[in-house]
């Protein structure tokens, strides 16, 4: 394994040192002074993380979306069957599901190749779910005056006509 690392070093070594003043070497510099790493060690870094990113990519895909989808699904089931039809619990579960398709359509995009996206994915869902959090309130709290400006800019009869014709 010793060989192996040391032959790495070397091949990184020989690549990484270019000794011409471009981007790559002043960013190199930058990272070696304040990591206080030599550049081959953060590139090795790097690489190692891209392999395991590219590994583990999909496990963390699928993870996120059990996360966001098991105990939501259930509780917004419990809400539209319960005895006492709660119109607002029902509401805050409409929202939380807008929220996750707008996570869903990101999941396409290349915001996914964005260090620990999953986790903060993960972690906004839970924290909009949790009964400890159930930050859905807030959310909907700051997102209320969006839904009324766009509830009577739809209902307006500007729009109205313009469908109409």
């Amino acid at each position: 394994m010793a060989g192996l690392s040391s032959q790495l070093d070397h091949f990184l070594h020989a690549r990484l040192h270019s000794h011409k003043e471009n981007w790559l070497e002043k960013s190199l510099i930058k990272a070696e002074e304040l990591s206080g790493l030599p550049r081959e060690h953060l590139t090795a870094r790097v690489m190692i993380f891209t392999i395991v990113y590219l590994l583990f990519g999909g496990i963390l895909l699928t993870a996120s979306n059990v996360i966001g989808v098991v105990y939501p699904a259930f509780k917004s089931l419990q809400a539209i069957r319960s005895q006492r039809f709660d119109q607002h619990m029902v509401s805050l579960w409409v929202l939380y599901w807008i929220i996750f398709g707008f996570f869903t359509v990101l999941d396409t995009t290349p915001a996914t190749s964005l260090p620990f996206y999953y986790a903060a994915k993960a972690s906004a869902l839970l924290y909009l779910y949790l009964p400890s959090t159930f930050g859905i309130i807030t959310v909907e709290k700051i997102l209320e005056p969006l839904f009324a400006f766009v509830d009577s800019y739809l209902s307006s009869e500007v729009v109205v006509a313009d469908v109409r014709n």
